[in-house]
Protein backbone atom coordinates (compact mmCIF):
# COMPACT_ATOMS: atom_id res chain seq x y z
CA UNK A 1 0.00 0.00 0.00
CA UNK A 2 1.44 3.54 -0.93
CA UNK A 3 0.18 6.56 0.93
CA UNK A 4 1.04 10.24 -0.81
CA UNK A 5 2.07 12.71 1.19
CA UNK A 6 3.29 16.84 0.65
CA UNK A 7 5.89 17.88 2.79
CA UNK A 8 7.40 21.36 4.02
CA UNK A 9 10.18 21.85 5.86
CA UNK A 10 10.22 25.37 7.08
CA UNK A 11 12.66 27.57 9.19
CA UNK A 12 9.79 28.44 11.15
CA UNK A 13 7.18 25.35 10.97
CA UNK A 14 7.13 22.15 9.12
CA UNK A 15 3.71 21.34 7.98
CA UNK A 16 2.48 17.50 6.32
CA UNK A 17 -0.46 16.96 4.25
CA UNK A 18 -1.63 13.54 3.85
CA UNK A 19 -3.70 12.45 0.08
CA UNK A 20 -7.64 12.09 1.70
CA UNK A 21 -7.36 13.23 5.02
CA UNK A 22 -5.33 17.16 4.30
CA UNK A 23 -3.32 19.22 6.66
CA UNK A 24 -2.64 16.53 9.85
CA UNK A 25 0.59 18.69 10.66
CA UNK A 26 1.46 22.00 11.88
CA UNK A 27 4.26 22.21 14.28
CA UNK A 28 7.50 24.52 15.24
CA UNK A 29 10.88 23.02 13.50
CA UNK A 30 12.57 22.17 16.04
CA UNK A 31 13.71 19.43 18.06
CA UNK A 32 15.03 18.88 21.81
CA UNK A 33 17.73 16.19 22.73
CA UNK A 34 19.51 15.34 25.80
CA UNK A 35 23.17 16.60 25.82
CA UNK A 36 24.07 13.13 27.49
CA UNK A 37 22.70 10.65 25.36
CA UNK A 38 23.39 11.59 21.26
CA UNK A 39 21.24 11.75 19.30
CA UNK A 40 18.57 10.45 21.85
CA UNK A 41 15.43 12.69 21.12
CA UNK A 42 13.80 14.69 23.72
CA UNK A 43 10.70 15.95 22.26
CA UNK A 44 10.38 17.82 18.70
CA UNK A 45 8.01 20.17 17.65
CA UNK A 46 5.40 22.57 20.11
CA UNK A 47 6.94 20.18 23.23
CA UNK A 48 10.44 21.32 22.04
CA UNK A 49 9.86 24.58 21.52
CA UNK A 50 8.15 25.30 24.94
CA UNK A 51 11.52 23.73 26.77
CA UNK A 52 13.55 26.41 25.01
CA UNK A 53 15.06 28.91 27.56
CA UNK A 54 13.31 26.84 30.15
CA UNK A 55 15.20 23.11 30.73
CA UNK A 56 18.69 23.05 32.58
CA UNK A 57 21.89 22.22 30.33
CA UNK A 58 21.05 18.78 29.99
CA UNK A 59 18.38 19.91 26.97
CA UNK A 60 19.45 21.07 24.09
CA UNK A 61 16.79 22.16 21.65
CA UNK A 62 17.48 22.83 17.92
CA UNK A 63 16.21 24.10 15.32
CA UNK A 64 18.01 22.56 12.32
CA UNK A 65 16.57 25.26 9.39
CA UNK A 66 17.58 28.34 8.98
CA UNK A 67 16.99 31.28 6.37
CA UNK A 68 14.98 28.91 4.51
CA UNK A 69 17.50 26.01 3.78
CA UNK A 70 18.44 22.84 6.26
CA UNK A 71 21.37 23.81 8.18
CA UNK A 72 21.61 20.52 10.49
CA UNK A 73 20.54 17.43 8.23
CA UNK A 74 21.32 14.91 11.03
CA UNK A 75 18.88 17.12 13.48
CA UNK A 76 16.32 17.25 10.75
CA UNK A 77 16.21 13.80 10.24
CA UNK A 78 15.51 12.93 13.96
CA UNK A 79 12.59 15.73 14.03
CA UNK A 80 10.80 14.37 10.88
CA UNK A 81 11.25 10.76 11.74
CA UNK A 82 9.65 11.70 15.24
CA UNK A 83 6.99 13.47 13.18
CA UNK A 84 6.08 10.87 10.99
CA UNK A 85 5.74 8.56 14.06
CA UNK A 86 2.95 10.81 14.92
CA UNK A 87 1.43 10.89 11.86
CA UNK A 88 1.56 7.09 11.33
CA UNK A 89 1.90 5.65 14.68
CA UNK A 90 1.09 2.08 13.88
CA UNK A 91 3.59 1.93 10.92
CA UNK A 92 6.83 -0.75 12.08
CA UNK A 93 9.06 -2.78 10.17
CA UNK A 94 6.29 -5.02 10.07
CA UNK A 95 3.58 -3.01 8.64
CA UNK A 96 5.42 0.01 6.78
CA UNK A 97 3.12 1.22 4.21
CA UNK A 98 5.19 2.59 1.17
CA UNK A 99 5.41 6.47 2.10
CA UNK A 100 6.15 9.00 -1.57
CA UNK A 101 6.47 12.59 -1.17
CA UNK A 102 6.33 15.93 -2.87
CA UNK A 103 8.87 18.03 -0.95
CA UNK A 104 8.35 21.99 -1.21
CA UNK A 105 12.29 23.54 -1.83
CA UNK A 106 14.10 26.85 -1.95
CA UNK A 107 14.37 28.05 -5.64
CA UNK A 108 17.95 27.55 -6.95
CA UNK A 109 19.00 24.25 -5.03
CA UNK A 110 22.24 22.76 -6.48
CA UNK A 111 22.41 19.22 -7.13
CA UNK A 112 24.33 18.64 -3.74
CA UNK A 113 21.71 20.65 -2.13
CA UNK A 114 18.74 19.10 -3.65
CA UNK A 115 20.52 15.19 -2.20
CA UNK A 116 20.72 16.55 1.18
CA UNK A 117 16.95 17.02 1.07
CA UNK A 118 16.74 13.43 -0.35
CA UNK A 119 18.93 11.82 1.98
CA UNK A 120 17.13 13.61 5.39
CA UNK A 121 13.47 12.39 3.88
CA UNK A 122 14.56 8.71 3.11
CA UNK A 123 16.36 8.40 6.08
CA UNK A 124 13.17 9.89 8.15
CA UNK A 125 11.33 6.51 6.16
CA UNK A 126 9.83 8.17 3.52
CA UNK A 127 10.83 5.64 0.32
CA UNK A 128 9.72 8.21 -2.57
CA UNK A 129 10.80 11.78 -3.16
CA UNK A 130 10.02 14.23 -5.53
CA UNK A 131 10.88 17.72 -5.03
CA UNK A 132 8.84 21.02 -6.54
CA UNK A 133 9.48 24.96 -5.97
CA UNK A 134 8.22 26.50 -3.01
CA UNK A 135 6.77 28.99 -5.42
CA UNK A 136 5.55 26.96 -7.74
CA UNK A 137 3.84 24.93 -5.09
CA UNK A 138 2.57 28.40 -3.61
CA UNK A 139 0.98 28.57 -7.13
CA UNK A 140 -0.77 25.63 -7.01
CA UNK A 141 -2.25 26.14 -3.80
CA UNK A 142 -3.56 29.40 -4.54
CA UNK A 143 -5.24 27.51 -7.57
CA UNK A 144 -3.58 29.94 -10.17
CA UNK A 145 -2.98 28.94 -13.88
CA UNK A 146 0.89 27.45 -14.54
CA UNK A 147 0.51 26.43 -17.61
CA UNK A 148 0.62 29.55 -19.55
CA UNK A 149 1.20 32.99 -19.25
CA UNK A 150 2.96 34.72 -16.01
CA UNK A 151 1.98 35.31 -12.69
CA UNK A 152 4.10 36.41 -9.53
CA UNK A 153 4.00 34.70 -6.67
CA UNK A 154 5.98 36.38 -3.40
CA UNK A 155 6.44 33.61 -0.62
CA UNK A 156 7.47 35.52 2.83
CA UNK A 157 8.29 32.66 5.07
CA UNK A 158 9.72 32.04 8.38
CA UNK A 159 13.56 32.15 7.08
CA UNK A 160 13.59 33.95 3.45
CA UNK A 161 11.22 35.61 1.16
CA UNK A 162 10.94 34.29 -2.64
CA UNK A 163 9.54 35.69 -5.22
CA UNK A 164 9.18 34.20 -8.75
CA UNK A 165 8.01 34.86 -11.99
CA UNK A 166 5.99 31.88 -13.17
CA UNK A 167 4.39 30.25 -15.92
CA UNK A 168 4.97 27.15 -18.27
CA UNK A 169 5.03 24.88 -15.70
CA UNK A 170 8.00 26.28 -14.20
CA UNK A 171 9.80 29.34 -12.23
CA UNK A 172 10.66 31.60 -15.08
CA UNK A 173 12.52 34.06 -13.02
CA UNK A 174 12.66 34.68 -9.32
CA UNK A 175 15.27 35.77 -6.51
CA UNK A 176 15.71 35.65 -2.80
CA UNK A 177 15.20 37.94 -0.43
CA UNK A 178 17.09 37.78 3.29
CA UNK A 179 14.03 38.57 4.85
CA UNK A 180 11.41 36.48 7.27
CA UNK A 181 9.33 36.02 10.21
CA UNK A 182 12.61 35.27 12.32
CA UNK A 183 14.81 38.20 11.56
CA UNK A 184 11.51 40.44 11.72
CA UNK A 185 10.89 38.49 15.61
CA UNK A 186 14.93 39.64 16.19
CA UNK A 187 14.13 43.37 15.14
CA UNK A 188 11.27 43.30 17.67
CA UNK A 189 13.03 42.46 20.67
CA UNK A 190 16.17 45.05 19.52
CA UNK A 191 13.69 47.74 19.40
CA UNK A 192 11.57 47.05 22.29
CA UNK A 193 14.98 46.81 24.68
CA UNK A 194 16.19 50.04 22.60
CA UNK A 195 13.15 52.07 23.66
CA UNK A 196 11.49 50.36 26.47
CA UNK A 197 14.46 48.90 27.88
CA UNK A 198 12.56 45.83 28.51
CA UNK A 199 14.34 42.20 27.28
CA UNK A 200 11.62 40.13 25.81
CA UNK A 201 11.41 36.47 24.68
CA UNK A 202 11.08 35.23 21.20
CA UNK A 203 8.08 33.75 21.71
CA UNK A 204 6.41 37.04 22.81
CA UNK A 205 7.93 38.90 19.83
CA UNK A 206 6.41 36.40 17.59
CA UNK A 207 3.06 37.04 19.69
CA UNK A 208 3.57 40.57 19.23
CA UNK A 209 3.69 40.44 15.60
CA UNK A 210 1.03 38.20 14.78
CA UNK A 211 -1.25 39.69 17.25
CA UNK A 212 -0.72 43.63 17.13
CA UNK A 213 1.27 44.21 14.07
CA UNK A 214 -0.11 46.21 11.20
CA UNK A 215 1.37 48.49 7.91
CA UNK A 216 -1.26 50.86 9.01
CA UNK A 217 0.83 53.78 9.60
CA UNK A 218 -2.07 55.13 12.32
CA UNK A 219 -2.82 51.64 14.07
CA UNK A 220 -3.95 52.76 17.59
CA UNK A 221 -3.67 49.22 18.47
CA UNK A 222 -1.52 48.46 21.71
CA UNK A 223 -0.21 45.02 23.88
CA UNK A 224 0.87 44.70 26.97
CA UNK A 225 3.38 42.06 27.25
CA UNK A 226 5.73 40.68 30.18
CA UNK A 227 9.66 40.61 29.87
CA UNK A 228 12.73 41.76 32.22
CA UNK A 229 14.13 45.19 32.76
CA UNK A 230 17.38 45.40 31.50
CA UNK A 231 18.51 47.78 34.17
CA UNK A 232 16.82 46.11 37.20
CA UNK A 233 16.71 42.77 35.89
CA UNK A 234 13.17 42.47 37.61
CA UNK A 235 10.24 41.38 35.51
CA UNK A 236 8.24 43.97 33.85
CA UNK A 237 5.29 45.29 31.95
CA UNK A 238 5.31 47.03 29.03
CA UNK A 239 2.60 49.00 26.43
CA UNK A 240 3.85 48.02 23.53
CA UNK A 241 1.82 50.44 20.38
CA UNK A 242 1.32 49.04 17.18
CA UNK A 243 2.98 52.32 15.40
CA UNK A 244 6.32 50.63 17.36
CA UNK A 245 5.66 47.30 15.41
CA UNK A 246 5.32 49.56 11.95
CA UNK A 247 8.39 51.15 12.82
CA UNK A 248 10.67 48.31 13.08
CA UNK A 249 8.85 46.05 10.22
CA UNK A 250 7.72 48.47 7.11
CA UNK A 251 11.29 48.40 5.99
CA UNK A 252 11.63 44.45 5.52
CA UNK A 253 8.38 44.32 3.75
CA UNK A 254 9.42 47.24 1.83
CA UNK A 255 12.45 45.59 0.82
CA UNK A 256 9.96 42.80 -0.33
CA UNK A 257 8.64 45.16 -2.08
CA UNK A 258 11.89 45.91 -4.05
CA UNK A 259 12.00 42.65 -4.59
CA UNK A 260 8.73 42.45 -6.40
CA UNK A 261 9.50 45.42 -8.39
CA UNK A 262 12.31 43.74 -9.67
CA UNK A 263 10.79 41.18 -10.99
CA UNK A 264 8.41 43.12 -12.44
CA UNK A 265 11.48 44.97 -14.49
CA UNK A 266 12.94 41.63 -15.63
CA UNK A 267 9.62 40.20 -16.91
CA UNK A 268 10.08 39.20 -20.65
CA UNK A 269 7.88 41.49 -23.15
CA UNK A 270 5.71 38.03 -24.73
CA UNK A 271 4.62 37.79 -21.24
CA UNK A 272 3.96 41.82 -19.71
CA UNK A 273 0.26 41.53 -21.10
CA UNK A 274 -0.34 38.12 -18.84
CA UNK A 275 1.87 39.23 -15.96
CA UNK A 276 -0.58 42.54 -16.06
CA UNK A 277 -3.96 40.93 -16.11
CA UNK A 278 -3.19 38.45 -13.33
CA UNK A 279 -0.94 40.37 -11.14
CA UNK A 280 1.29 39.44 -8.21
CA UNK A 281 0.17 36.96 -5.44
CA UNK A 282 1.47 36.61 -1.95
CA UNK A 283 1.18 33.46 0.12
CA UNK A 284 3.73 32.42 2.94
CA UNK A 285 3.09 33.40 7.07
CA UNK A 286 3.84 36.70 6.67
CA UNK A 287 1.51 37.44 4.30
CA UNK A 288 -1.36 38.02 7.39
CA UNK A 289 0.05 40.81 8.58
CA UNK A 290 -3.03 43.61 8.24
CA UNK A 291 -2.25 46.27 5.80
CA UNK A 292 0.06 44.80 3.43
CA UNK A 293 -1.83 44.58 0.77
CA UNK A 294 -2.57 48.33 0.93
CA UNK A 295 1.57 48.97 1.52
CA UNK A 296 2.00 46.81 -1.91
CA UNK A 297 -0.45 48.58 -3.93
CA UNK A 298 0.93 52.04 -3.49
CA UNK A 299 3.99 50.78 -5.03
CA UNK A 300 3.47 47.98 -7.76
CA UNK A 301 1.46 49.01 -10.58
CA UNK A 302 0.24 45.57 -11.01
CA UNK A 303 -3.12 43.93 -9.20
CA UNK A 304 -1.86 42.47 -5.49
CA UNK A 305 -3.63 39.79 -3.93
CA UNK A 306 -3.17 38.47 -0.67
CA UNK A 307 -4.02 35.17 -1.08
CA UNK A 308 -6.28 33.10 1.53
CA UNK A 309 -4.85 31.42 4.43
CA UNK A 310 -1.50 32.06 2.72
CA UNK A 311 0.64 29.98 5.63
CA UNK A 312 -0.93 26.94 3.57
CA UNK A 313 -0.27 27.76 0.55
CA UNK A 314 3.01 25.77 -0.52
CA UNK A 315 1.87 22.57 1.65
CA UNK A 316 -1.97 22.48 -0.16
CA UNK A 317 -0.35 23.06 -3.63
CA UNK A 318 1.65 19.58 -3.21
CA UNK A 319 -1.29 18.20 -2.01
CA UNK A 320 -3.26 18.97 -5.14
CA UNK A 321 0.10 17.86 -6.60
CA UNK A 322 0.13 14.25 -5.54
CA UNK A 323 -3.39 13.52 -6.75
CA UNK A 324 -2.53 14.51 -10.26
CA UNK A 325 -0.23 12.71 -12.40
CA UNK A 326 -0.71 15.06 -15.52
CA UNK A 327 0.26 18.23 -13.45
CA UNK A 328 3.53 16.20 -11.80
CA UNK A 329 4.42 15.08 -15.20
CA UNK A 330 4.40 18.35 -16.93
CA UNK A 331 6.05 19.77 -14.23
CA UNK A 332 8.95 17.74 -14.28
CA UNK A 333 9.34 17.71 -18.61
CA UNK A 334 10.15 21.21 -17.98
Amino acid sequence: MAINIALELGTSYTTIFVDNYNIVLREPTAVAFLDNEENTVRAVGEEALKMQGKTGEKINVVFPVSDGYVSDPESATLMLAEFIKKIFPTRTKFFAPTLKAILSIPTGLSVEERKTYEDILVKAGINKVEMVDKVLLGAIGADLPISDGGVIIASIGGGCSEIALVGMYSVISGCSINVGGNMMDRAIIDYIVGKYGIKISKATASRLKEETASLYVNDIATCEVKGLNTDTLTPTTVKVCATDLYETLQPYYERICDGILGIINDCPPALAESLHNKGVFVVGGGAKIPGLKEMLAERIPLPVTIVSEPEYASVSGGGKLVSDKDLMDEINAQ
